[in-house]
């Protein structure tokens, strides 16, 4: 892959309640944007993004997963993170690595704890969302009562779309600003189709809501909406995009991933509305290591977001965070568990590196003759702490190792040794 422009780069982070469809959304973006040969499904252990063991045996997304696709010419960056608050130092990382999100919200429950969770992380940092109410093809999916549940969210979250069905018949969605209306195949194709004539009171209720949300974002817009009562579809896309990008209006899409329904038009959203990396590509290296793992083939491997200059392979590079010299292993871009090679990274992408010694999650790499230093990043405060040990002392370096490499991957861990009683404690989110 050649040095992108960084203003067709989307790095977007999916967040919110654990089990409501993030990893199967990822996937089913991937597979549609060519990525992946076959639609991987967490439940049947084939995801390519929760590729750890244990994420296969839990069903569960323990770590933040990382592949790219391409869509439109525009390089579209995932992160899949955890939804289990215990995993949050994953969901703090990727969202500094990221400059959008998806809020995946399931049509059967609606909002739920991690929903509230990933929301107020989200409105901490003003990122630019999209809301997806995925899952629509589900027993019990309703869509209206979804979009309600978020009702006291400022902002409030308004529709884009209005789906088309429900439950095993969801089959498509009609857009609200074009008024046109698509429906789906098996393979997630989308093909146009008469809007349906029981949805016509239903789209234009909720497309008024949608313009007065976009006229919202300008004064011009305001007056000229309450003259003629009108916006054109140019205006309202523009302003919807700087109100998106302003962290002021929250679009609402919907989706079934495991039919891959509404899968494309996501992604032209994802491209539309959600805003570029706003990075320095004539500028000298800076990249900030977002997340680390350890696999037991490769070794470490660091995951980092580009912000300025271009990282290439065997450049001399400094730990800007410890003031100390790196060198390069293999760099390239994550895609699950695989790290395809590369000779360089530009500004505003996400890649890997393997093999670095002295840096962990949070530290910055520079150039050697301009080490810039970016904002650390902050984890919220450890509220759990147990005593670590070996059922015997044969064990105990085995049970000393697994924790080090535990402390190494998630940065909300730390281990301590306690002078009184001699314990190994370990202090975490739960």
């Amino acid at each position: 892959m050649g040095k992108l422009n960084p203003d067709r780069i989307r790095n977007v982070a999916l967040v919110g309640h654990s089990h409501d469809g993030k990893t199967m959304l990822a996937e089913a973006m991937l597979f549609a944007g060519g990525a992946t040969e076959r639609l991987g499904k967490p439940e049947a252990g084939t995801s390519i993004l929760d590729f750890e063991p244990e994420e296969a045996k839990r069903k569960i997304s323990i770590g933040t997963g990382i592949a790219h696709l391409t869509w439109h010419d525009h390089k579209i960056n995932l992160l899949d993170t955890p939804g289990f608050v215990d995993f949050v130092g994953d969901v703090v990382g990727a969202l500094h690595a990221a400059e959008g999100a998806l809020l995946v919200v399931s049509a059967t429950g609606g909002r739920a704890v991690g929903t509230d969770l990933a929301w107020e992380q989200l409105r901490a940092r003003q990122m630019p969302t999209l809301v997806v109410i995925n899952r629509m093809d589900k027993e019990n999916a309703d869509f209206g009562k979804a979009l309600d549940s978020l009702r006291d969210y400022t902002p409030r979250p308004v529709a884009i779309q209005a789906p088309i069905g429900a439950e095993a018949g969801f089959r498509g969605m009609v857009d609200l600003l074009t008024r046109k209306a698509w429906e789906f195949d098996d393979h997630g194709r989308a093909r146009p189709v008469d809007v349906p004539a029981d949805l016509a009171a239903e789209l234009e209720q909720r497309r008024n809501s949608l313009v007065e949300a976009a006229a919202e974002t300008d004064d011009k817009l305001v007056e000229r909406y309450l003259e003629t009562g009108e916006l054109s579809d140019e205006e309202v896309t523009t302003a919807l995009a700087s109100g998106v990008a302003a962290g002021h209006i929250v679009p609402v899409l919907c989706a079934s991933a495991g039919k891959l329904v509404g899968i494309s038009t996501l992604l032209d959203a994802m491209v539309t509305l959600l805003p570029p990396p706003q990075v320095d590509p004539a500028g000298t290296l800076a990249a900030l290591v977002f997340k680390t793992t350890a696999d037991p083939f490769v070794g470490r491997i660091s995951y980092v977001k580009v912000t300025a200059g271009t990282l290439t392979a065997n450049q001399g590079v400094v730990n800007a965070t410890r003031e100390q010299p790196e060198r390069l292993g293999t760099i390239g871009y994550p895609k699950g568990k695989a790290l395809e090679p590369s000779t360089e990274i530009s500004a505003g992408d996400i890649g890997a590196i393997s093999k670095l010694q002295g840096t962990a999650t949070g530290d910055t790499l520079a150039a050697r003759e301009h080490p810039v230093k970016l904002p650390a990043i902050e984890y919220p405060e450890q509220v759990f702490t147990a005593a670590a040990m070996a059922k015997n002392k044969a064990d105990e370096e085995k049970v000393n190792a697994a924790l080090v490499k535990l402390v190494d991957e998630d940065p909300t861990l730390t281990l301590e040794r306690e002078p009184v009683t001699k314990e190994t404690l370990l202090r975490g989110m739960g």
